[in-house]
């Protein structure tokens, strides 16, 4: 999927969440030939924020800070380059609310309009690790073919974002073990509903 990205001139946003090892993820794309940036939040702690910088830089992955996100990452989808970012926080009242394990919850629009904004491809991106004694993981990327339907621009947006909340949620129902996140990712309610109510193309790269 990424070769038929470069082939054509696109660049690819992949959206992940916090399943498998996001970090060896990234390291495996860029290892494979293919130039990758990430999209971050910055961490309190300033010495260790340095830090993981640093290691990424090593590993050939580009940090985008997550307020530079709007300018940079379309540059860099333009560019052609593939740009990874999250898609399980809690977005406050700026998300739109799609259903994940069967609750609203409000997630960033981000991904959607700006891959739509630079004509990029729009894909998932999970790093699983395989059982074994020796560390190795396969990197799962899957294209999300989302039709824009005649709703205008924000219904597309809305479409991207369930669909790839919806590849999310299939993942952990598949590899539960290796989702480690603590986020309070149902923390936002949507308007005039009161907190907890309930709601109603592929590639695969081995890493040894």
């Amino acid at each position: 999927m990424l070769d038929a990205a470069a082939r054509e001139g696109r660049g690819v946003m992949l959206v992940s969440g916090h399943v498998g090892n996001w970090e060896v993820g990234a390291a495996g794309v860029v290892a494979h030939g293919y130039p990758m940036d990430i999209v971050v939040a910055r961490q309190r702690n300033l010495l260790f924020d340095r830090y993981l910088t640093r290691s990424r830089q090593r590993l050939g992955v580009t940090v985008i800070p997550r307020g530079n996100a709007p300018r940079e990452v379309v540059a860099a989808l333009k560019a052609g380059r593939a740009v990874g970012i999250m898609g399980d926080q809690d977005a406050r009242k700026a998300g739109v609310f799609v259903d994940f394990f069967g609750r609203p919850a409000s997630t960033a629009r981000g991904p959607a309009v700006l891959a739509m904004r630079a004509g990029a491809v729009l894909a998932t991106f999970y790093s699983i690790r395989v059982p074994g004694w020796r560390p190795r993981y396969d990197v799962y990327i899957e294209e999300l073919a989302v039709g824009d339907g005649d709703g205008g621009r924000a219904a597309a947006v809305v479409a991207r974002t369930r669909a790839f909340t919806k590849r999310l949620e299939e993942r952990v129902r598949k590899d539960p073990g290796q989702y480690f996140w603590l986020h309070r990712r149902w923390k936002t309610s949507p308007p005039g509903r009161a907190a907890g109510a309930t709601g109603t193309g592929s590639g695969r790269i081995s890493i040894d």
